[in-house]
């Protein structure tokens, strides 16, 4: 058996995105009756990152304005301005409120129908102009057969110190019964002890933290996990404390073959400032990488970084 490997090459483009949000926000009038005074918040993180010759644009925002409106004075919060609105897998959502003023009959139209409309149209171009500016910082030749050197990054974005390789079978023919599969390895640093982020990451009391839903689990052999809803399941298969953790791992609908499961091996190394993070997913099945390796970003990796913070 031989393996390929497909370099995961990326940016973290958080500085681009509230510059290009104040940009386009702030000052903005609309319809000679609203403006938009301030960006009071632009929180989360922005990648941009090519596996293979694809491009993926990853991130998860908080946006919060202030608007005026004659003597009225506004707040609109957006908990949530991420890539799943654009793919479709989500919904913006808009909860507008007045810091001062009466509101008039005009204040519905306002929050119903004229910030939403405004502020979508400029989110869902985000993603647009982030991959024309910054395209060329991530693309790999497609021709090369050895780990690309880094490009230096635009001022804007520093480069993200993570890597993933894939091993795949020379032939992945498909044989009855069987599945070819992959392996899908990241890593992050985060600045939290070992004990405290294997608590966080098997603690069910705290694991709604990096979630956002309830969950099951405990750090024994043989305890139910269920994570995201539901969206994933399994069973701890192995733990090691403070140190390592490895569960069953299934998907739930989606393109995931019914009753397939990967297994999913989270280990610690402790040093002096930081523990470093490593996320092992065995048994992917060949041609779903493109979809699980951004899911596994997006729904482990990024939230336990706005929890905790990274060394980069």
């Amino acid at each position: 058996m031989s393996s390929a490997n497909w370099h995961w090459k990326q940016l973290d483009c958080s500085n681009f995105a509230k510059e290009y949000f104040k940009e386009k926000l702030v000052g903005l009038k609309i319809n000679d009756e609203l403006t938009i005074e301030e960006l009071k918040e632009c929180d989360g993180d922005v990648t941009l990152g090519q596996r293979k010759s694809k491009l993926v644009t990853i991130y998860d925002l908080k946006i919060v304005i202030e608007w005026t409106v004659g003597e009225l004075r506004g707040r609109t919060h957006v908990p949530e301005v991420s890539h799943e609105a654009i793919d479709g897998l989500d919904e913006y959502v808009f909860d507008s409120s007045i810091l001062n003023g009466k509101p008039d009959g005009k204040f519905d139209h306002i929050r119903n129908q004229v910030i939403p409309q405004t502020l979508k149209s400029i989110f869902d171009q985000f993603p647009v102009d982030l991959r024309e500016k910054y395209a060329s910082h991530v693309q790999v030749s497609s021709q090369s057969t050895t780990p690309s050197q880094p490009s230096t990054p635009a001022p804007e974005a520093s480069a993200v110190k993570k890597t993933e390789k894939v091993e795949v079978p020379k032939k992945p023919v498909a044989q009855k019964g069987s599945l070819n599969t992959s392996t899908i390895k990241l890593e992050e640093r985060y600045q939290i002890s070992a004990s405290e982020l294997f608590d966080v990451l098997t603690n069910k009391q705290r694991v709604p933290m990096w979630t956002r839903a309830p969950a099951e689990i405990e750090p024994k052999v043989g305890a139910n996990v269920v994570l995201f809803g539901g969206g994933v399941r399994g069973k701890v298969t192995d733990v090691e404390a403070e140190k390592k953790i490895t569960m069953d791992w299934t998907l739930t609908g989606g393109k995931w073959p019914e009753g397939h499961k990967a297994s999913l091996t989270i280990d610690l190394n402790q040093s002096d400032d930081s523990t470093a993070a490593e996320f092992i997913l065995n048994g992917v099945p060949i041609g779903l990488e493109d979809d699980v390796q951004p899911s596994l970003e997006q729904y482990y990796i990024k939230p336990l970084k706005l929890l905790f913070g990274t060394v980069l």
